[in-house]
């Protein structure tokens, strides 16, 4: 691990955090945070890490200093914290920075891919119907949707779904 490399870093901590390692996680984020404090992500990561742990103080200073900086940068934190989480394979992580997410087609298409990455493709379904319904030519719906329906044996409706 080269520790001057921030993504890797925000990786590690982000894996610690899906287990539940607070601890670890907390280290990681530090170590990212001392190479670039105006990163907003390593902000997110620690109000989360201690909300998990309880410590209200640092939640209440790791919310607003993340706050500003996604003001400031432009970033919408919560989105890219749940993207990066799904890219590590962490749906269950990816899922928990979306429950504050407003309803949008992308939210909805990552909340599906969450439950595809945690082995629950069941549970994608009324999230991509809900896409799908607000847009029947969907591409990413309809091919997360075939993907869903061959997880699940269903492979015809998965054909179907590929075809439109």
């Amino acid at each position: 691990l080269d520790p001057s490399h921030h993504p890797s870093l925000i990786a590690l901590a982000m894996l610690h955090l899906a287990q539940h390692e607070w601890e670890r996680a907390e280290i990681f984020t530090q170590a990212a945070l001392q190479l670039d404090k105006e990163d907003c992500l390593p902000w997110f990561l620690l109000f989360n890490i201690y909300t998990s742990q309880g410590r209200d103080k640092e939640v209440v200073n790791c919310d607003w200093e993340c706050k500003r900086l996604a003001v400031k940068h432009a970033r919408q934190v919560q989105w890219e914290a749940a993207v990066r989480a799904l890219d590590l394979h962490c749906g269950e992580l990816a899922s928990h920075f979306l429950a504050q997410e407003a309803s949008t087609a992308e939210v909805q298409l990552c909340r599906a891919r969450a439950a595809v990455v945690d082995h629950t493709p069941a549970v994608a379904m009324p999230f991509l119907g809900e896409l799908l319904e607000s847009n029947i030519k969907d591409v990413r719906a309809l091919e997360m949707l075939g993907h869903v329906h061959y997880l699940t044996g269903e492979h015809k409706e998965a054909m179907e779904a590929l075809m439109k």
